[in-house]
C-alpha cells in the first residue's frame, strides 16, 4: 500500500507541475551561432550543423519548435551527425536570422548552414 501511495504521489506531482524530471535535466541556456549573420531567405532543404544535441529529448525539442512554424514541411534531427535537416513547404521561405534564432533560442550552437536554394 505504501508503494502505491508513493507512486501515486510521484505521478501526481509530475502531472500537476507539467514537467518531467527528464525535461528539467535537459533545459538549455541560450546557445550561440558561429555563423555570420546573412540577409538570406531559404527555400527547399536546409541543413544546419548543430552542437549540443545529445539525446532524443533534444531532438524532440527542436522538432516541436520547428513544427510550429508555418513554412516548415518537415524536420529531421540526426544526433549522430549533429545535423538538423529542415524542409520548407513549396512557396514558403525562412530567413537566415529566423532559422538561426529558433535553434539558438532552444539552447544549441549553430556551426554551419547549408542550403540548396536561397535568395
Amino acid at each position: 500500500m505504501k508503494l502505491f501511495l508513493n507512486l501515486w504521489m510521484a505521478a501526481s506531482l509530475m502531472l500537476f507541475t507539467g514537467n518531467s524530471y527528464a525535461n528539467d535535466a535537459h533545459k538549455h541556456e541560450k546557445g550561440q551561432s558561429n555563423v555570420a549573420a546573412e540577409n538570406v531567405m531559404y527555400s527547399g532543404d536546409v541543413k544546419v550543423h548543430v552542437t549540443g544535441l545529445v539525446c532524443d529529448f533534444c531532438a524532440q525539442a527542436l522538432e516541436k519548435v520547428f513544427g510550429k512554424q508555418e513554412a516548415v514541411q518537415s524536420i529531421n534531427v540526426d544526433l549522430n551527425e549533429s545535423l538538423v535537416s529542415v524542409t520548407l513547404k513549396e512557396g514558403h521561405t525562412m530567413s537566415h536570422q529566423k532559422l538561426i534564432q529558433l535553434i539558438v533560442d532552444s539552447g544549441y550552437n549553430v556551426d554551419k548552414v547549408e542550403a540548396s536554394d536561397h535568395e
